[in-house]
């Protein structure tokens, strides 16, 4: 859920992930990431989906994405 720069994260109904884009500790986090080269990461409210893994195996099954 995406409400003003608030960030909400929910996977089978239970919410994993809450943060504000706005906020200092977040920038902070981008900054010391390997995102740190792209300042508009996490920021648009619409906009392509990234499925990504960081090495080894990885399967997605019966994936569903949901506008709400």
């Amino acid at each position: 859920m995406i409400s003003g720069s608030h960030r909400e994260h929910w996977i089978n109904g239970q919410k994993v992930c809450t943060y504000d884009v706005a906020a200092a500790d977040y920038r902070a986090a981008l900054d010391a990431s390997k995102f740190a080269g792209k300042p508009q990461f996490g920021a648009g409210v619409r906009g392509a989906l990234a499925l990504q893994n960081n090495g080894g195996e990885l399967s997605y099954r019966n994936l569903r994405i949901q506008r709400r």
